[in-house]
């Protein structure tokens, strides 16, 4: 009887050892995972804020030389316009329109490309907030928490990439003032 005791304790001992094992072993691979991908997602963010600046640039300068191009236009067409009296009724006459809508095209999609630019930046920060948040919830929550005792993992810190100064004044002072 008491072998057939020993021989059962010593299953079970066998059996919770082999389960902590693979419990703790699942925690500690999962945190690592969660670790590496938020590594991944930060570095992402830098990768996107400078392809999205250099994307603004470009989309800006290229703006600014079809706005130089559409004045000098403008003022080609208004000066063979100059001729005396009756230009208005001449220029209600003529069949040569200027195309604004042309111009301010490039006005549009450069405001769409920034908001959606935000927009994706945005999606980037709540990404690694979300690493963040799963990986200490699963480091606090039990049984994890008893195994983490033993594996001493760390948790993520999550750090917003960038804000401008004035969100910062507000969540500094807790006070907004719309202007």
């Amino acid at each position: 009887m008491i072998w057939i005791g020993v021989a059962i304790l010593c299953f079970w001992i066998y059996k919770g050892t082999k389960t902590a094992v693979i419990q703790g072993a699942d925690l500690f691979n999962t945190s690592k995972l969660y670790h590496n991908t938020y590594i991944q997602k930060v570095q992402e963010k830098k990768g996107f804020y400078d392809k999205m600046w250099k994307t603004y640039l470009a989309k800006d300068k290229i703006t600014n030389i079809n706005k130089e191009t559409f004045i000098k236009v403008t003022k080609i067409i208004m000066e063979n316009r100059r001729d005396g009296e009756n230009v208005t009724w001449k220029w209600l006459q003529e069949n040569q329109p200027i195309t604004y809508s042309e111009f301010t095209k490039f006005y549009a999609d450069l405001s769409d490309f920034i908001t959606n630019q935000r927009a994706g930046y945005f999606d980037i920060e709540k990404q690694c907030q979300r690493i963040a948040n799963y990986n200490n919830t699963m480091l606090d929550t039990f049984p994890n928490n008893i195994y983490n005792k033993v594996l001493g993992l760390d948790k993520i810190s999550f750090e917003y990439g960038f804000t401008s100064d004035s969100t910062e004044r507000v969540f500094t002072s807790g006070i907004e003032n719309v202007k």
